[in-house]
């Protein structure tokens, strides 16, 4: 942005390094052409993000920030390309970014973006974590396991990537299997889309 770089951009904010207490952090910054007024909202969701274990933390937010974790290390997509060797590490991630969108459905968060999973996780030293909480609502059905299966494996050029190093699903049976926790996200129908994606 204007020369410099920056951590992140998107349509309501910028993503900065910054210090908060004596540590570096992450620094949202309320774009002037956004179309919020405020960054209340975003703020409040990650707050309930975080109850559920997910998400980068909140440490505090004004009208105009967002002060949070900064978590280091590659898009996931970026991540699978650079990877695409280490099968293991593929499969573990792929499980752990699965259980991410089951807590955010359990937690009634529709986080909004993940048909895109490729750029909204990234993977650390720990494993993936989920970012980005700006299209995010508790008032909508949350879609978060359909959109990340479908981004996975159904038809994109990501799932082209990952199909080098995991084995695909039928595609059929795995429709079936969405239509399923579609109609009744309960445990069973999760399970049920575990075994078709071959994780269980």
């Amino acid at each position: 942005v204007l020369g410099y770089p920056i951590l992140g951009k998107g349509h309501v904010g910028v993503v900065i390094r910054a210090m908060y207490q004596g540590r570096e952090i992450a620094l949202k910054c309320r774009r002037t052409d956004s179309d919020r007024k405020t960054m209340d909202n975003e703020a409040r969701l990650l707050g309930k993000a975080n109850e559920a274990g997910v998400g980068p933390l909140i440490f505090a937010h004004s009208v105009d920030f967002i002060v949070m974790e900064k978590l280091v290390g590659p898009y996931f997509g970026d991540w699978v390309r650079d990877n695409i060797e280490k099968t293991d590490e593929i499969r573990e991630n792929v499980s752990i970014i699965i259980g991410i969108a089951r807590k955010l459905d359990v937690a009634r968060i529709d986080h909004g973006e993940l048909t895109k999973i490729r750029r909204h996780y990234i993977v650390t030293e720990e494993g993936p974590r989920v970012i980005d909480f700006e299209s995010s609502s508790l008032g909508r059905i949350p879609q978060n396991l359909t959109c990340t299966i479908q981004s996975m494996f159904l038809q994109t050029r990501f799932a082209k990537v990952l199909a080098q190093a995991y084995p695909m699903p039928d595609r059929n049976e795995l429709l079936e299997a969405l239509r399923s926790y579609k109609n009744n996200p309960d445990e069973e129908n999760y399970q049920g889309i575990l075994r078709v994606i071959n994780l269980i």
